[in-house]
């Protein structure tokens, strides 16, 4: 049974048009948080201790399954916790739990729509996942829907509340609350400017497999700065 769930949220964001594509492609080249003075940076996961370095491979294999042959190390933080907590200053830069090993991947898969997507993993001093932007919720050998498919399943479902198709945009994300990506179908609202702030339309649905009956559809006002 599909559900459909109707809300309305107020965003801003800044460069609106630049985090947003008409291709169904995933390219996200982030940058990590910096520990400077603090950490030591490392460009090989064998600058990392042995048994954390097995756990990080025991880790992505387990995580990542069929997309593992596409990961590639790019760099990574060792962070001295000790130097960092007792520097009063420090602890006001950043908030939430603080790695020792602050690692960055990179996933190139383009059969699967990832012409490129930065993985970010964060363990403590023993090794342990404090945080990875991938959804370790599900089976590593859960499949993504073909992109093709999420458009038609959008697009008809766009026809059936007769949205405006004119000039829509795609947004991926990942929601690290429910560990799930999401494809997000914006439809411009007609005769819905008004100056900066614009009216949309939006279809979210999951890109995995396994949810595939689960979206949602909703209205949200943009507004848009330009530098």
């Amino acid at each position: 049974m599909i559900k459909t769930c109707f809300f309305i949220v107020l965003f801003a964001t800044c460069s609106f048009n630049a985090t947003c594509q008409q291709k169904m492609e995933v390219y996200e080249d982030a940058t990590s948080y910096s520990y400077k003075g603090f950490s030591k940076k490392i460009a090989l996961l064998s600058q990392l201790p042995p048994k954390v370095n097995k756990n990080v491979d025991r880790i992505m294999r387990s995580t990542f399954g069929d997309f593992y042959p596409y990961i590639t190390f790019r760099d990574g933080q060792i962070v001295n916790l000790k130097k960092y907590f007792a520097d009063s200053n420090a602890l006001n830069r950043k908030y939430g739990i603080i790695p020792k090993y602050d690692l960055v991947f990179r996933l190139k898969d383009t059969l699967s729509a990832i012409k490129l997507y930065t993985i970010f993993l964060q363990l403590d001093e023993y090794g342990q996942v404090l945080h990875i932007n991938w959804p370790r919720a599900h089976p590593a050998t859960n499949k993504f829907r073909d992109v093709k498919s999420v458009e038609y399943f959008v697009l008809k479902k766009a026809v059936e509340f007769k949205f405006n198709e004119k000039g829509y945009t795609v947004h991926f994300s990942y929601d690290k609350g429910q560990e799930k990506f999401f494809w997000e179908f914006m439809f411009p609202v007609i005769g819905g400017e008004k100056g900066e702030r614009k009216d949309y339309d939006v279809i979210k649905v999951n890109w995995q497999r396994n949810d595939e009956n689960n979206y949602m559809i909703y209205k949200t006002q943009v507004i848009s700065i330009y530098d």
